[in-house]
């Protein structure tokens, strides 16, 4: 199975979901490959500060090669799940990565410049649908950076954009602006392997829902 976690924007979070939807996998006992396609290295640099840990679950790593869609496809053929991280920087790859996923995941925070890239992200795949293997892009927005606010209408205003007024499909699952992301970036942990007394159960709990939608999607397709 492939999903590529992708954006033509920065800050939107990939790296971060890429990641803890990796280590989730892992520790389902998944043969897990996350592979970075990022050049400032995000997802790289949190894999060699885990490295220094000892964490029961063990997430393998790559950089692309100079031929993804190849290297993507032969992987596969080793791993249960093979997480892509694909942004801006790597737009080739994230196009042709994109031909042979059975997901894409695009997080989307509330900004406009966010919300206005994804809007482009989505017509490209569409343009490139009859070219799919499967007859379609399985591609979903994810939305991030919700406030925790439970009278904030953003989640639901930004939803009701993407899907009305541009017929993006959204995930259900979605995850909340919390100190917890910071952490984990900082840590190398996902946030499920933080100890009790550090965890937020609250941002376990979402993270847990992404990652089992994920599933969900990816199997459907």
């Amino acid at each position: 199975m492939i999903v590529l976690i992708a954006h033509e924007k920065g800050g939107v979070g990939k790296s971060s979901v890429a990641v803890n939807i990796a280590a989730l996998a892992a520790s389902d006992g998944i043969r897990t490959l996350l592979l970075d396609t990022d050049p400032n290295g995000s997802t790289t640099g949190w894999l060699k500060t885990r490295e220094a840990l000892k964490t029961d679950a063990q997430i393998f790593t790559m950089m692309l090669t100079a031929s993804p869609a190849k290297m993507v496809a032969d992987q596969a053929q080793h791993y249960s799940l093979v997480v892509v991280d694909a942004g801006a920087a790597a737009w080739d790859t994230l196009l042709s990565v994109s031909l042979q996923s059975d997901l894409i995941i695009l997080p989307v925070t509330p900004g406009q410049y966010e919300v206005d890239a994804t809007v482009r992200v989505f017509e490209v795949l569409r343009s490139m649908d009859r070219r799919h293997v499967n007859g379609k892009i399985p591609a979903y927005a994810l939305l991030n950076g919700i406030p925790t606010n439970s009278r904030s209408k953003e989640e639901s205003e930004l939803r009701h954009f993407l899907t009305e007024e541009y017929d993006i499909p959204v995930m259900t699952s979605f995850l909340r602006t919390r100190k917890a992301w910071r952490d984990s970036s900082k840590e190398g942990l996902a946030l499920h392997e933080f100890q009790a007394s550090q965890r937020d159960e609250k941002a376990v709990e979402e993270i847990r829902a992404v990652y089992e939608e994920s599933a969900q999607l990816a199997q459907g397709n």
